[in-house]
């Protein structure tokens, strides 16, 4: 048995939608009066609660920065107390062999080896 045509539907045009997008930024931590004036009638206290946030990561931001300088200051600190160790160190070990009658190379190497890199730390830290 044969199927039935299918009955023909008018066609119609699409529908046009049209949408208008709106974006807005600005520079710096805090928006624009005008802007808080709209928080604040979209949120209760809107432009207060923003302007306690920037102060917050204000705060935290500057005590990271701080605990930051506080970590190059040890870490430096830290490596001139080894470096002058390893100087002291090889300075005694050259003098221990001097004393001790071997080849004055040995002392030669010794304390220049440490002391060329003592330079090198010095000239490469004055360029950064």
């Amino acid at each position: 048995m044969p199927k039935p045509p299918i009955p023909r539907q008018a066609h119609k045009p699409p529908q046009q939608q049209q949408h208008q997008v709106i974006a807005t930024q600005w520079q710096g931590p805090l928006p624009p009066p005008e802007a808080l004036e709209k928080f604040n009638a979209v949120v209760t206290n809107g432009a207060e609660r923003i302007v306690c946030m920037v102060e917050e990561e204000q705060r935290h931001r500057q005590k990271y920065e701080s605990n930051q300088l506080a970590a190059m200051i040890r870490d430096t600190r830290r490596g001139h107390y080894i470096g002058l160790a390893i100087c002291l160190a090889s300075i005694g070990g050259a003098t221990a062999i001097a004393f001790a009658g071997l080849p004055w190379e040995i002392a030669t190497a010794l304390v220049g080896v440490p002391i060329l890199g003592v330079i090198t730390a010095i000239v490469n830290s004055k360029t950064k």
